[in-house]
């Protein structure tokens, strides 16, 4: 008789613990929800590397929100990527796209209705413009500063700024403007430019946000 209430005793801790330890594992088959938080490797589409050993590459990714859609751009290709949803990605291919060739480190923002990319570049600034990515047409939209590691920011009041810099010696560019920037050269036709010592170490990759109603700077 003790051995029949010392097994039923243990059928039933044994049936409480499975309970307790997998509360769900039945119920949470029928009522599993897909995942709200993604991260790091989403697994795209991109070009190999054109020497050996053979890989994948792309760096300096920048991403931009326009009409609902995102839009990422990389270093090494003009191909770029866009989503709705941040997890599925379609493919604007090399042939596609008529951005320039092997752009790095470029910076995008949107201006009134279209985006703007700009590539790192050491003689003449670049402006793309395109009312519609997704096609891959890009149309050049205006001529800037040269520099390496652009960053752009499009702040509230209309007013957009580009700072690049690259250097352990060197200071930030910055060149602001209001409007599209059609008519920006040298900073002196359609926007002020001015250098800023923000570090003395070797800054790049810069990225300008605005928060509580002041613009930060990373580097």
């Amino acid at each position: 008789m003790t051995s029949r209430k010392t097994a039923t005793y243990l059928t039933i801790a044994v049936a409480i613990t499975i309970s307790i330890v997998f509360p769900s594992s039945v119920a949470g088959r029928a009522t599993r929800q897909e995942p709200l938080t993604f991260c790091n490797p989403i697994n795209l589409e991109y070009r190999f590397a054109g020497e050996e050993p053979s890989r994948r590459v792309a760096a300096d990714p920048v991403i931009v929100l326009f009409r609902d859609t995102y839009y990422l751009f990389s270093t090494g290709s003009n191909e770029y990527w866009y989503s709705s949803d941040l997890v599925n990605w379609t493919l604007v291919s090399e042939e596609k796209s008529q951005l320039p060739k092997g752009p790095t480190a470029p910076a995008v923002t949107v201006i009134d209705d279209a985006v703007y990319f700009v590539p790192s570049s050491r003689r003449t600034g670049l402006f793309y413009r395109s009312t519609d990515p997704k096609s891959g047409k890009w149309e050049l939209a205006a001529k800037s500063i040269p520099g390496w590691d652009p960053a752009l920011f499009h702040d509230d009041d209309g007013r957009v700024y580009l700072y690049c810099g690259c250097s352990n010696r060197d200071p930030f560019r910055e060149l602001s403007w209001t409007g599209p920037p059609s008519r920006i050269n040298t900073g002196t036709t359609g926007g002020s430019l001015r250098w800023s010592y923000l570090c003395s170490t070797c800054s790049r990759g810069e990225w300008v946000y605005s928060r509580q109603d002041s613009m930060k700077m990373e580097s």
